[in-house]
């Protein structure tokens, strides 16, 4: 499947995201469906051969499937072309849920395809409302003098990688990407040249700047601003550093690192591995990275060399962590993307199963995955 291949590739880089799956309208628009359905006035078995495979890949990276199906406003009836068949068969296949929506239209023969990327991993870094939420979350728990109770058995890697990164800034210009409310950005100023710190959430940034003032330093910026399209010049920075993961999100995001570091600049990021909190997530039946078709530490290293970063080096740590009740629990749920669609109530059996499950007598268990990249322009 050397031409699917192709397409994937092209379609790929033209939305830079390594998680887009072609509709039929991307088909239709590629060089082969043209070409063949030019030829033979319609599906062919090369573009059926090409959505087979296309729809097992796809059905591999989502939890539902919605279909769109055209009725006929002439004549009531419904149509399920060759393309929605095959979707429909994997669908099933997959074991995925499939919500179908009826739509009038006037075409004789018609058959639309709509899916629903619903569980598309590390989609949380897109979502400004959810991020918007978490820090309004933690706004409102330290409000209440409310304080999470947690330690953490073996090394998790975020003492050493922030070690590293405050001796890599020494003298330098450095980028923090997904600052948050900037604690970290501005203990990088005290040896940095420069730090601007970058955030889309409003809340985070409304924080940081706050936090600035306190701290009264004056080689330290603020910006709100989007990883997919950073605002500076080519070869702005020395250092791109990033502790919550959306420097690496996707294809896209690594460019614009890439872009605004200077030859012989770093990328430092430390970020969530697949295997982490990987017992509750197997309670709730889903959640950050979970399932997980390739390790984070696999697919950095294969984006990362990629768009032509050299020298990349990854480092996994594995930790217990252990929380001291499950009101603690609760609060890290709801103020991280573990589960991204939280709700105490909602999912109150789950945390039963979790404090039954894993209470042990240094307190509830589960681990802290973290992966390191170090990775040089």
């Amino acid at each position: 499947m050397k031409r699917l291949s192709e397409i994937l590739r092209r379609l790929r880089e033209e939305h830079g995201d390594e998680n887009v799956f072609p509709t039929r309208e991307h088909l239709e628009r590629s060089g082969i469906c043209i070409e063949a359905h030019h030829r033979c006035k319609g599906e062919t078995a090369e573009t059926i051969e090409i959505r087979s495979e296309l729809m097992k890949s796809y059905f591999d990276h989502i939890d539902r499937a919605d279909l769109v199906v055209a009725m006929n406003e002439k004549n009531g009836k419904e149509y399920y072309g060759t393309g929605t068949t095959i979707e429909i068969g994997y669908a099933f296949a997959k074991g995925k849920r499939i919500r179908f929506t009826k739509v009038p239209t006037n075409a004789n023969i018609l058959s639309l395809l709509k899916i629903e990327e619903v569980a598309m991993r590390r989609k949380e870094y897109e979502d400004k409302g959810l991020w918007e939420k978490f820090y309004a979350m933690e706004e409102a728990q330290k409000t209440e003098g409310l304080e999470e109770h947690y330690w953490i058995e073996g090394e998790d890697g975020r003492e050493l990688f922030d070690r590293m990164v405050i001796e890599a800034v020494k003298g330098k210009e450095a980028l923090d990407v997904g600052c948050g409310s900037g604690e970290f950005t501005l203990a990088m100023a005290a040896s940095a040249k420069k730090v601007i710190g970058l955030d889309f959430s409003e809340r985070a940034i409304a924080k940081a700047v706050e936090n600035r003032a306190s701290k009264a330093v004056r080689n330290v910026e603020f910006r709100l601003a989007d990883a997919h399209g950073l605002p500076f010049p080519g070869g702005s920075f020395d250092v791109v550093i990033s502790r919550r993961g959306p420097a690496t999100d996707s294809s896209k995001t690594i460019r614009e690192v890439y872009r605004v570091l200077r030859k012989g600049g770093q990328l430092m990021e430390i970020t969530i591995g697949e295997r982490d909190k990987l017992n509750w997530k197997e309670i709730f039946g889903k959640g950050q990275n979970y399932p997980f078709n390739e390790k984070v530490a696999a697919e950095k290293q294969r984006l990362l060399a990629r768009v032509g970063f050299t020298k990349i080096n990854i480092q996994e740590f594995e930790a217990a962590e252990y929380f001291g009740s499950i009101k603690d629990v609760v609060m890290r749920l709801e103020t991280t993307p573990i589960l991204s669609d939280f709700d105490k109530e909602t999912y109150k059996p789950y945390v039963k199963q979790i404090e039954k499950t894993f209470t042990t007598a240094k307190g509830i268990r589960t681990n802290r995955h973290r992966v390191m990249v170090i990775a040089t322009k």
